[in-house]
């Protein structure tokens, strides 16, 4: 049986913020018992911009689970802001669109307005 991916803990913080639409589905994998995934279904991250006045929280410490298969990649969890909290969403596996690809993990940058959400993505 795999190692199920466990979060250590959630920290919600609540806040004024300043929203511009956020439109985000999560990654969801389904793994036969053996072999490769039956279906990967692909992250969209938020594509509207995201400034919040509250720094976000320190990120969560994920057990990683053993890769579905080798041409997979991790891409670590990270705090996205919904409604006036952080919250957190798990890392999961994916497949790099081209061979060699890396992952430039989603974070939150400090500006003049606040901090600013940068969704990850592959280089």
């Amino acid at each position: 049986m795999r190692t199920a991916l466990l979060v250590l803990g959630g920290l919600l913080v609540s806040g004024t913020f300043v929203l511009w639409g956020c439109h985000e589905r999560r990654t969801r994998m389904v793994v036969g018992r053996e072999g490769p995934p039956d279906a990967v279904i692909v992250e969209r991250r938020p594509t509207e911009m995201i400034v919040v006045r509250e720094a976000p929280p320190p990120h969560l410490v994920e057990v990683i689970p053993s890769p579905p298969s080798r041409s997979h990649s991790w891409i670590p969890g990270y705090y996205t802001h919904r409604g006036s909290r952080y919250e957190w969403v798990g890392g999961h596996y994916a497949v790099p669109p081209r061979p060699g690809a890396r992952w430039e993990r989603d974070t939150w940058s400090h500006t003049d307005r606040g901090w600013k959400y940068v969704p990850g993505r592959w280089r």
